[in-house]
């Protein structure tokens, strides 16, 4: 060969050492295994350019290259474990909070429920009673205490169906909708048959 050995090493060492890699290497030169590229070693050369016509190859074998790696990215995949740590307390922790409200929710949703019907019965059964009272009693129909229960309890229903409904928007039960006939255009567009 045209280098010695010694001058082989040192021109290895400072290339490497310009790669910044400083791992104990063995050099040995190889015939080729077979054709191809998938065949070539990484970190491999022809030694043609040095001995002309020579279709051997220099090969590097950097044997403590798998724990080097390993070392290098124990960094790497401590700080990914701990990352995943994390997202997976905060997504476990954000889930029960979820769970909770849904069950707050849900008991908001069951005590409207029953307040419905502990309200809204008993207040419709002293309105009937009080319109039943007036129709078999005639002489009772322009009593103003009979008129006071009737219109009050009327006015009560009112307010619990207005107070349950304002409970099922805010739970999204009655989502808010455009009626067609709330909203006209403000120039009324003619038909064909009245422009003649």
């Amino acid at each position: 060969m045209i280098l010695s050995d010694s001058q082989l090493r040192r021109n290895l060492n400072s290339s490497l050492a310009f790669y910044d890699i400083r791992l104990p290497y063995t050099v040995q030169v190889a015939n080729p295994s077979g054709a191809g590229a998938d065949n070539i070693p990484a970190y491999s050369c022809q030694l043609d350019p040095l001995v002309a016509g020579d279709t051997r190859r220099l090969e590097l074998v950097f044997p403590t290259k798998e724990s080097y790696i390993l070392r290098r990215m124990n960094v790497m995949i401590g700080s990914s474990i701990l990352i995943l740590s994390v997202i997976l307390l905060v997504f476990f922790v954000a889930g029960y909070f979820l769970i909770k409200q849904k069950r707050l929710a849900d008991q908001n949703i069951d005590f409207f429920n029953h307040m419905a019907h502990e309200f809204k019965t008993p207040l419709t059964n002293i309105k009937l009673a009080a319109g039943l009272l007036g129709r078999k009693k005639p002489d009772l129909k322009d009593d103003q205490v009979l008129q006071i229960i009737s219109k009050e309890s009327g006015q009560l229903i009112h307010q619990v169906e207005r107070f349950l409904q304002m409970a099922g928007l805010e739970f999204n039960k009655n989502p808010l909708q455009l009626h067609p006939s709330i909203w006209r255009p403000s120039c009324a567009i003619p038909s064909p048959a009245s422009a003649h």
